[in-house]
């Protein structure tokens, strides 16, 4: 009879450490940013220090000036807002043309083409429902995520279905 005891105590230790570790957690591991009007390595500059500076999810930024794109590595288990990424480069003067980030699905349940990360709700365009069970690089289809002319041909398909009328989804696609 002293066995189930143990085996209790040793469950919930073990359960303990997986939940304090944070290993069975999603998040965002990296994201890539296209931006318009970068035109000198002072833009550039400017850019990547409102990121790092603004932003205490940010691990490093690296910029390619020539391709006018940059890529945001995040601490590992911190809380990753993209709007605060997108936020951040507008308010260095400048705009997106996209903004793609690479999520870990392995924790999440997808409900049809919806779920919900980090008290948010977000809505797969284009999925037919497939399950995702591992690290997928998305992009964001919003106003603040895209240039003007490509939200202005996204916005004519989006149609939200996830979540309430009044709630704030984002919308995204899987890249190929």
């Amino acid at each position: 009879m002293a066995t189930l005891p143990c085996k209790f105590i040793l469950l919930l230790v073990v359960s303990l450490f997986l939940l304090s570790t944070n290993i069975l957690k999603a998040q965002y591991t990296y994201a890539e940013i296209g931006l318009t009007g970068l035109t000198c390595s002072q833009c550039s500059r400017s850019v990547e220090m409102s990121l790092r500076k603004k932003l205490k999810f940010v691990d490093s930024v690296e910029m390619e000036l020539v391709k006018t794109v940059g890529r945001i590595t995040f601490k590992p288990n911190q809380k990753v807002e993209i709007d605060k990424v997108a936020k951040a480069v507008i308010d260095a003067g400048f705009s997106l043309q996209f903004l793609k980030a690479e999520l870990d699905f392995s924790t999440i349940t997808l409900n049809g083409n919806c779920f919900i990360f980090e008290k948010a709700n977000y809505q797969l365009v284009g999925n037919d429902g497939k399950a995702i069970s591992k690290k997928k690089l998305i992009s964001f289809l919003g106003k603040n995520y895209l240039s003007p002319k490509d939200w202005k041909t996204a916005q004519k398909s989006l149609k939200q279905t996830c979540g309430k009328a009044n709630e704030k989804i984002y919308f995204i696609q899987l890249e190929q």
